[in-house]
């Protein structure tokens, strides 16, 4: 066994350079991660887990001043199908500007001019000139009618004075019908729009990045240069032309620059660009906030006005920040930069908010603030059918209704002129003209309040009173006619101050974003939480999350790589050596550690690093130390089985190399079935042939004889010359350890038969050798120790006992009785039960006395396997057995002749003349009175 632990140091040494590989591996594992993260083959799984942390991230908080006024399905259902009219959308945003709306940005491009609408202030105004004009017209007819009638005009005067009626009185009426026909009734929405806008103050439409093959004007160029693009943008680096040029490269768009209308970009503060940024699974989870233009700069949608709003003194782009240097944020005294983090394309991921569309940011339609415009226009036309309706009282005045009613006719009238001045008032900027602007909303607010003192129902009463006595008959008709108006008045008033109220709360202050959300409407992405979500949202959320400072920091892809490569690379070297199970915990410490620092980087301090690859770097590499691991295993097991089974069985062998611990010193107490073997003769037939044939004799006889053992399960403990050495029953228990002794045993003895008779006819040994070869076998069962014997260098894994002592006795009383195998009674009770009672045949000896054992030995002699053996040999040991009893009883007379007819009946069993001699000596000396038929070996 020292010379297994020599070569196992030895194939130690070996395998260093077998482990050098792992480093190898590890930098393989390394090179294939990284070129893959690279070339972004892991990017869609990435997106998959990036959706995630932000999921499981505190969400960000939504601010308070975001508005988005949506063009939904609602208002597409009253307003009509989408594109409308532009004044409607004109009048919306002059609403939010009284409802102190401070910033409007349009997600809407208006690159194309819109057909001519209706003024409705001319045509409000149609009815009351078609009236006049028919009541002129009527009115000189019935004069020169009643001048014709009466005489006065005489008939001869009556073609001239015709002329005259037509040219002077009945055409200039219609030509004012038709200048306000085709005169006033028809404007320009699009110029209505852009006064709305100028109205508005901080107002911001649409450029789009992108050539859209449409011709644009030199002034309109000249003009977008310098209200829509910036130039305070220090970029030393380069980094805004070249992400530019690659987004554009990306999405296969032309790099160009698409205004909005002249009138409008005249009418509007600035401009934003409309263009997304869409993953490569089309969601949108960053965007750019600026592009190059020539030698300037357009800012995304809201970026651009939220620059309007901060005013930073420059904008500096660096590698991975845009910093907005001394911005001055809203409602704060001190300036301070804004550090906006950028992905590695130049992007800002949005801190998108959980919540859903509907469910987040204010939201108010289109048609909630078109019908304010209603609820203002119904009241001012119940105003206008009451002071038509002149109902004077006794003194012959007009009843006070209609005085408030004209008042505020008039008041109104005048607002509205105030207004036209102020939209017509296009060279003057905004802020300059804010305190008119002020003034005319105060004026306004007092106009409603003034409007409320007509729904005091004393006005309504007032009339009620007069009317019997003015209408007569009609007095009943005209009284519902009333109460109906004044109902109406009442209620529009109440839903104008509802909706008024309640809308001053939501957009006073705020920053107001116009865009689609009906269903119809394609203008809807993906969001990493949301699919079909309206994407006016999105610069809700970019807004959102610059304005809150909430920023998500993304390291470049390569910061996860390099930092889990060198932990990788520190695991690999450190494990060395190491066991298998301190391998496994630190690898999986290290995994899991790395993603649950990513976890903690993202929740805690919205610092995303991407993990695909770099968890995977660190997976392969454990996966790696397995596999190299069992590599190593399986050599050091073949090394260790080709090795050890020169020495031990095949149990053994399985045993150390499942549980190599076995190869420490030490043993344990067993009930194990021990085997002692030798030949007959032996020295003589040492002394007969040369050395060589001794060996190559020996080999192949102890050869045939191991193989029984070990093909029974047992292990061959060592070989003395010619004598084999083993037990049954460890490494591996058994049972029925005493029965594959005693029939392994059998087997030795007939496959010796066969093996003399191919010595004899092949002469491989002529008359050198007595033949044949006899081999004698002693077994024993008992409490034994079993295990590791000697020292660390120099170790056997053996048996020791008096059980095995007894084992080799047993083998060198078989010369006593000229018998091949011994067993004792333990064996033989053993091996002679359960499942195998019956299968052995064995006859009783007597008793011995062993040398160095005092407690006698009831002996057995096994013949073989009863099925196989001759009935001459059966019948023998019946009468063997016969004799032996009269033996016992001291009838050596009757016993002999017992004897030696068992002799006759199978002459070449020798053990019956043994006895038959022994009877003959006691015979002739007698035996003690006390006599037991013990016999007391003195020998070996």
């Amino acid at each position: 066994m020292c010379d297994i632990i020599k070569s196992m140091k030895s194939h130690n040494g070996k395998k260093k350079g077998f482990m050098h590989r792992d480093l190898f591996i590890a930098l393989l594992i390394i090179v294939l991660c990284a070129s893959s993260a690279a070339v972004g083959f892991w990017q869609k799984l990435e997106y998959r887990l990036y959706d995630f942390l932000v999921w499981v991230k505190p969400d960000v908080a939504e601010r308070d001043d975001v508005v988005i006024v949506s063009i939904d399905n609602a208002s597409v259902a009253e307003l009509g199908a989408f594109p409308w009219p532009r004044d409607i959308i004109a009048d919306a945003i002059i609403r939010m500007r009284e409802l102190g709306a401070k910033t409007v940005t349009f997600d809407i491009e208006y690159i194309s001019p819109s057909a001519l609408g209706v003024d409705p202030v001319a045509r409000q105004a149609l009815p009351e000139k078609f009236t006049s004009a028919d009541e002129n017209i009527t009115s000189v007819l019935a004069e020169f009618s009643d001048a014709i009638s009466s005489g006065d005009l005489p008939p001869e005067y009556v073609p001239e004075m015709t002329d005259e009626l037509i040219n002077s009185y009945i055409k200039p009426e219609i030509s004012g019908l038709e200048e306000s026909i085709t005169g006033g009734l028809f404007r320009n929405n699009d110029e209505y729009f852009a006064k709305a806008l100028h109205y508005f103050g901080n107002s911001w439409v649409t450029i789009n990045a992108v050539d859209m093959d449409i011709e644009i004007s030199p002034e309109l160029k000249e003009l977008s240069y310098e209200k829509q693009l910036i130039g305070n943008v220090q970029d030393e680096g380069n980094y805004i032309p070249k992400e530019t040029d690659n987004y554009m490269k990306r999405n296969d768009y032309i790099k160009g620059f698409t205004p909005a209308l002249y009138e409008l970009v005249d009418g509007s503060e600035g401009a934003g660009f409309t263009n997304i940024v869409l993953d490569e699974d089309g969601t949108r989870r960053r965007i750019k906030l600026l592009v190059d233009v020539d030698d300037k700069y357009a800012a995304q949608l809201v970026f651009a006005p939220i620059l309007g709003l901060l005013k930073p003194e420059s904008i500096e782009r660096t590698h991975n920040y845009l910093t907005l240097k001394n911005a001055l944020k809203p409602g704060t005294s001190e300036r301070e930069d804004i550090v906006i983090p950028m992905d590695s394309d130049g992007n800002m991921l949005i801190n998108w908010i959980k919540d859903s569309f509907d469910e987040s940011f204010k939201n108010v339609p289109v048609l909630f603030l078109n019908q304010l415009d209603s609820f203002e226009q119904n009241m001012i036309s119940i105003l206008k059918v009451l002071k038509s309706f002149r109902l004077r009282g006794p003194d012959g005045l007009m009843l006070s209704y209609w005085d408030a009613a004209n008042y505020l006719l008039e008041e109104y009238a005048d607002l509205e002129a105030v207004k036209s001045g102020l939209f017509n008032d296009l060279d003057t900027p905004f802020t300059e003209s804010q305190d008119d602007f002020d003034s005319y909303f105060e004026r306004r607010q007092v106009f409603f309040e003034d409007c409320g003192q007509l729904c005091d129902e004393s006005f309504e009463q007032e009339i009620l009173e007069l009317l019997p006595e003015a209408a007569g008959d009609m007095a009943e008709t005209y009284a519902e006619y009333i109460t109906d108006k004044f109902t109406k008045y009442r209620d529009f008033y109440r839903l104008y101050n509802e909706y008024f109220n309640q809308y001053k709360k939501i957009f006073d202050g705020s920053f107001c974003i116009v865009g689609h959300t009906a269903t119809a409407s394609t203008d809807m992405g993906n969001t990493p939480f949301y699919s079909g979500y309206a994407n006016v949202g999105t610069h809700a959320n970019v807004y959102n999350t610059i304005m809150s400072g909430r920023f998500l920091k993304p390291f470049p892809w390569y910061t996860g790589l390099i930092f889990t490569s060198v932990l990788l690379i520190f695991i690999t070297l450190f494990m060395r050596g190491k066991s298998a199970t301190k391998n496994n915990i630190l690898n999986i410490f290290a995994i899991i550690g790395t993603i649950l620092a990513v976890f903690i980087l993202m929740y805690f301090f919205n610092i995303y690093i991407e993990i695909i690859p770099s968890v995977l770097i660190l997976i392969l590499g454990y996966i790696s130390s397995i596999i190299l691991r069992f590599i190593t295993a399986e050599k050091d097991k073949s090394f260790l089985r080709n090795t050890l089974s020169t020495y031990v069985s095949s149990d053994v062998v399985n045993e150390i190399v499942n549980d190599p611990t076995k190869l420490k010193l030490g043993g344990d107490e067993k009930i194990l079935t021990a085997m002692f073997t030798d030949i007959r003769s032996f020295s003589t037939i040492s002394e007969k042939i040369t050395p060589t044939e001794l060996v190559s004799f020996l080999n192949e006889y102890l050869t045939l004889l191991s193989d029984i053992i070990l093909e029974n399960g047992g292990t061959i403990d060592k070989y003395e010359g010619d004598a084999i050495i083993a037990f049954i029953g460890a490494p591996v228990p058994y049972e029925d350890h005493a029965w594959r002794a005693c029939i392994s045993a059998v087997r030795m003895k007939q496959a010796e038969a066969r093996f003399n008779e191919r010595l004899l006819a092949e002469g491989l040994i002529p008359n050198k050798i007595c033949m044949p070869i006899c081999t004698r076998i002693g077994i024993n069962t008992g409490s034994m120790v079993v295990g590791n014997m000697g020292t660390q260098n120099k170790m056997n894994y053996t048996m020791m006992g008096n059980a095995v002592n007894l084992a080799a006795r047993l083998e060198g009383v078989n010369k006593v009785y000229h018998s091949w195998i011994l067993v004792s009674e333990s064996t033989w009770q053993a091996a002679d039960s359960g499942e195998h009672k019956g299968i052995l045949f064995a006859r009783r000896f007597d008793r011995v006395r062993v040398v160095g054992i005092n407690t006698p030995v009831q002996l057995y002699n096994i013949l073989g396997v009863k099925a196989e053996l001759p009935e001459d040999l059966i019948e023998s040991v019946k009468l063997f057995h016969a004799g032996l009893d009269c033996y016992f009883k001291k009838e050596f007379s009757g016993a002999k002749k017992l004897f030696d007819a068992a002799t006759r009946k199978y002459p070449s069993d020798e053990a019956a003349s043994v006895f038959s001699a022994r009877c003959v000596q006691n015979m002739e000396k007698g035996v003690p009175e006390d006599w037991d038929g013990v016999i007391n070996m003195t020998s070996k």
